[in-house]
């Protein structure tokens, strides 16, 4: 079974028995990252997404052509989820997120490109985003992280990325 967290962890997850202290620090830090931000009237920040990853309590972000895992506080890349299941840049909306083969880098290729570059949530818990390799069968690829942080795509099986909404500035 998949979890990123404990058993043990669970009773008093981030508050201590009176409910007045902070019990558990890292996850108050992973999921500080997700809290909604307070905004105004006259805010006029645009509604996007971020690719949140529970394990780390990180967010995809961009770097030099490539897709690693940051603090999700840097909120400088934001992301749109289309209706044509393509996750595309806020910054450049012509480069989506992109498999090329199995452990290999996910990459950023052009919103047309036809094979990897169209994302479903699947699984019960909807938070594996995967993509059909195959023109035809069944060749599934998720997003996944290896151990340097950066963003990979591997056959699927416990690795957890959650679309969240934020209207941060960047």
């Amino acid at each position: 079974m998949c979890s990123f967290i404990n058993d043990s962890d669970v009773s008093g997850l981030l508050l201590t028995w009176n409910w007045g202290d902070i019990r558990n620090e890292t996850y108050l830090h992973r999921f500080q990252a997700i809290q909604p931000q307070l905004t105004g009237p006259g805010l006029l920040n645009k509604a996007h997404k971020m690719i949140f990853h529970p394990l780390t309590g990180q967010c995809v972000k961009s770097e030099e052509n490539s897709l690693v895992l940051r603090p999700c506080h840097d909120d400088n890349d934001g992301w749109i989820y289309s209706r044509s299941k393509r996750i595309c840049s806020l910054k450049s909306r012509l480069e989506c997120i992109q498999s090329t083969a199995e452990g290999k880098p996910a990459k950023f290729g052009r919103k047309w490109a036809k094979i990897g570059t169209t994302w479903e949530t699947i699984s019960d818990s909807k938070m594996h985003l995967a993509t059909n390799m195959a023109t035809t069968g069944n060749s599934k690829l998720c997003l996944d992280v290896d151990a340097n942080n950066n963003i990979v795509t591997n056959a699927c099986k416990c690795q957890w990325f959650k679309f969240v909404d934020s209207s941060r500035l960047f």
